[in-house]
């Protein structure tokens, strides 16, 4: 009653203003509004959501990381729902006094500044427009549109090669033309700021492009699960306003990747909610709005297993909930999380996306000890994005530890957990691997064959990877990794692994052949090398320039031949007793 009345007061304040012209145009209906409403009184995800919501509020920039105008955009949001939820005018108060003071202080700002920084505050003035201009004074109003005019004024003089590449892959074009399509839909039509039907329909088609181009059927893209997650912010909001108003072409692009399979076989349910890592990300999750941006996505017959995902890795049930409390990522925590829907463990995999050539395994989602794997291939590849040699790669994590990831933003070679040829990173021209057959088992494990010889500049690359999840062997996980190698002139392989901080190694050999051994805590990773070629196993640790934690494990030297057929053991445990792993 608070709330109507309010905005009643106001309405009779602005004649001139018809109640359609003060109802906000983006994501809120009077439904939803009222069903997270209903939730906050009792006790459980909505209120514990929008506790730490109004704690950040209340701290004002302080609440926030990152530069300053991120800050104030991330603070504008926040405050804006908490307006929308209470009705209380303190929040739209401080939404306008946060505006004000941030263009008057700051940079970065949605009409100046570089594409990034501009799409960043273009997408707080946009949301905290639509919500708020029904508690600000007319002139008030005025001066926030006014800067939404500017801002998209400017945008068509934008130029930048990631965005103008006529594939539009780059995540450069999923950030600037989605912030720039939720200005014109939060304003257009008021005042001088026009109908901006060109740039609407130009942000729509680079848009549904960009999503051609850059995901896989899976989502996956080159620039890896954390780029994405970032990507996300921007991409799956302008997806859900063009849904809402009238454009639903984007959003059934948008929703019919398989986001939800990504997120259940990437997003772990360890401290700090951490992910394989792939691209040019690390294993942090950035918490902006990803997990639970991807609701509205999941198909009916998969919400309860996402929601059971959701819970354990971001929500409630996870060891420190989050729900995506970064950068004004809670909004979506609060308005598109599915309570409705009773969880449901998850099963089956593998995840194979043969088009990109990314490949998940999970043993099973219950813990910290999960067990997950990735494979990386690179069957195909676009420029004007960053772009990492991940063929042969590995990621694996499980038993609470990383034991393998990949190089972030360094392209140094010591970073990478991946078969290299000579030592080195192969050129960034990536000709394309290839998925040669894929045979997945009733335990979320099974067996690939792929091709990277082109990508590795050899004659002949060929890999037959195995997950055993079964527990057949009397160990949790098994990976088997055979390869096939050739070429015309004489190279040396190494295969090697980055595992994460914390983790002790030591190398030797035995009967079996010559062995490595990760520590972290009583869990292991043991591994030999099986195969008839001459090989010697040792530990290089190194402390990289940019992140001493990194320890890159160099594993298996191969002997210099024309043709090398090394096969890896490695086998995941925890330590059962006293002395070293069998």
């Amino acid at each position: 009653m608070r709330l109507i009345s309010f905005i009643g007061l106001l309405l009779s304040l602005s004649p001139a203003l018809r109640a359609d012209d003060l109802a906000p145009r983006l994501f809120l209906t009077p439904e939803l509004v009222a069903h997270v409403q209903s939730r906050l009184a009792q006790p459980g995800h909505h209120q514990a959501a929008f506790h730490a919501l109004t704690a950040r509020v209340a701290l004002g920039l302080d609440g926030y990381e990152g530069p300053s105008g991120y800050r104030a955009s991330a603070l504008a949001r926040e405050a804006s729902l908490a307006f929308r939820l209470t009705g209380d005018p303190a929040y739209a108060a401080l939404v306008y006094d946060t505006l004000a003071h941030s263009r008057a202080h700051h940079e970065h700002q949605p009409d100046r500044g570089t594409g990034l920084a501009r799409a960043m505050m273009g997408l707080g003035y946009a949301i905290a427009y639509d919500w708020c201009r029904v508690a600000w004074t007319p002139a008030q109003r005025a001066e926030i549109l006014a800067v939404l005019r500017d801002a998209a004024d400017l945008w068509p003089t934008f130029s930048h090669v990631n965005v103008d590449a006529p594939h539009r892959g780059s995540n450069w074009v999923g950030v600037t033309r989605s912030a720039e399509l939720l200005l014109h839909l939060a304003a257009r039509g008021h005042g001088d700021y026009g109908d901006r039907a060109d740039r609407i329909a130009l942000c729509l088609d680079d848009l549904r492009q960009h999503l051609r181009t850059a995901y896989g059927p899976s989502g996956w893209t080159q620039e890896g699960i954390g780029y994405l997650q970032y990507t996300f912010t921007f991409l799956a909001p302008a997806a859900l306003a063009a849904r809402d108003t009238a454009w639903p072409e984007l959003w059934h692009e948008f929703a019919a990747l398989d986001w939800d399979r990504l997120a259940l076989f990437s997003l772990s349910f360890r401290d700090g909610q951490r992910m394989l890592q792939s691209g040019v990300g690390n294993e942090r999750v950035y918490n902006e709005g990803f997990a639970s941006l991807v609701f509205p996505t999941v198909p009916a017959a998969r919400l309860g297993a996402y929601r059971y995902h959701y819970d354990r890795h971001m929500g409630d049930l996870a060891p420190t909930p989050a729900y995506d409390g970064q950068r004004a990522g809670a909004l979506w925590s609060l308005l598109l999380y599915r309570d409705d829907v009773a969880p449901v463990a998850p099963v089956g995999g593998p995840l194979l996306d043969a088009r990109k050539g990314a490949y998940y395994f999970r043993n099973r989602w219950q813990d910290a000890d999960d067990i997950l794997v990735s494979l990386m291939m690179r069957n195909s590849h676009h420029g004007n994005a960053w772009a990492h040699q991940e063929t042969f790669g590995l990621a694996l994590m499980g038993l609470d530890t990383t034991w393998a990831a990949g190089p972030d933003k360094r392209r140094d070679p010591a970073a990478y957990s991946k078969l290299l040829i000579d030592g080195i990173e192969p050129p960034r021209g990536f000709p394309g691997a290839r998925l040669l057959a894929a045979f997945p088992d009733a335990h979320g494990g099974g067996t690939l064959v792929v091709d990277g010889a082109a990508n590795l500049g050899l004659e002949r690359a060929e890999r037959r990877f195995t997950v055993d999840f079964s527990g057949r062997s009397g160990w949790p996980a098994v990976l088997t990794i055979a390869d096939d190698l050739a070429a015309a002139t004489p190279f040396v392989a190494t295969f090697q692994l980055r595992p994460g901080p914390g983790v002790t190694v030591s190398s030797g050999a035995d009967p079996a052949g010559p062995w490595f051994l990760l520590r972290s805590g009583d869990a292991w990773l043991k591994g030999w090398s099986l195969g008839p070629t001459p090989a010697e196993a040792h530990a290089t640790l190194l402390r990289p320039h940019r992140q001493p934690e990194f320890r890159p494990h160099q594993i298996l030297r191969c002997g210099t031949q024309r043709k090398l057929q090394p096969s890896h053991l490695l086998r995941l445990e925890r330590q059962a007793g006293p002395g070293p792993p069998p």
